[in-house]
């Protein structure tokens, strides 16, 4: 005859095993979220690095030219095969882009451009989409740094704005 059977068997029931992966799936999504945050937020120092890069490039231009440069083509030297084509920053997570003043100005000793910004805009398709709080960052020749959110204009920007985002893109 064989010994009384266990009532109970080892090991984990349905139920129990059920609750390991309800929390290991909600561990995971909290996690990769967090992750994806932090990426995002350190992909920023890529925009900054190359709208400092670019504003000492026009003190550069200016120095040799009297004028700041009309666009970022001519800033850099590149062929005029390369316009129309955006011009990304090094790992190509945000677009470049370049204003000047006065309107029309084209950079020489006849026509100088006096003042410029340069603006650095999360690339369409990149991770740094998502960064809805630091979408687009900009410098100008004055060292003046600022951000915009997601569907924001750099000139719908109040002081206090402005502010914000020197602490939250740039800081």
């Amino acid at each position: 005859m064989r010994p009384a059977a266990r009532l109970h068997a080892a090991g984990f029931s349905l139920l129990e095993l059920m609750v390991v992966v309800v929390i290991l799936s909600i561990l995971a999504v909290v996690g990769y979220s967090t992750y994806v945050r932090q990426v995002v937020k350190s992909n920023r120092a890529e925009a900054r690095i190359a709208l400092l890069a670019e504003a000492a490039r026009q003190e550069r231009y200016r120095s040799e030219h009297l004028s700041y440069a009309s666009d970022l083509i001519t800033l850099r030297g590149l062929p005029d095969s390369a316009r129309g084509r955006p011009l990304l920053t090094e790992r190509g997570h945000y677009v470049l882009s370049m204003r000047v003043t006065p309107d029309g100005c084209d950079g020489t000793a006849a026509n100088p451009c006096d003042g410029f910004e340069v603006i650095a805009t999360a690339a369409p398709g990149d991770i740094q989409q998502r960064d809805e709080a630091c979408y687009a960052l900009r410098i100008n020749q004055a060292g003046q740094q600022d951000a915009i959110r997601k569907g924001q204009s750099f000139d719908s920007l109040t002081p206090d704005q402005r502010l914000a985002s020197l602490h939250r893109c740039w800081g």
